[in-house]
């Protein structure tokens, strides 16, 4: 699951479409809801969330957490996955290889 809402959620959506059976993307005021339906081994959560509101979201996914793998990606260097990357190296992060 994608938590986006911009060119970079759907260019990583066609990018992990290649590599596992169900990629979807989510805006962030359904994506609670989604995880909730869903269940999804991972969650990558965009860094360029910024309001209140969506902060409050990544916290309730975090919240309702149990298995899942949230991630965050971002051009920060303080999130999970570091924009700009390698396809190749994206895929080791989310098969656990790093």
């Amino acid at each position: 699951m994608i938590v986006s809402g911009d060119i970079l959620g759907e260019t990583l959506k066609v990018v992990l479409a290649i590599h596992f059976d169900e990629v979807f993307l989510v805006e962030s005021k359904s994506a609670l809801e989604a995880f909730l339906l869903e269940d999804p081994t991972h969650v990558l959560v965009s860094d360029m969330i910024r309001s209140p509101k969506d902060a409050q979201v990544v916290r309730d996914l975090q919240g309702a957490n149990v298995s899942s793998l949230i991630l965050r990606y971002g051009f920060d260097n303080k999130v999970d996955i570091q924009l700009p990357f390698e396809k190749n190296k994206l895929i080791d992060i989310l098969m656990g290889k790093t």
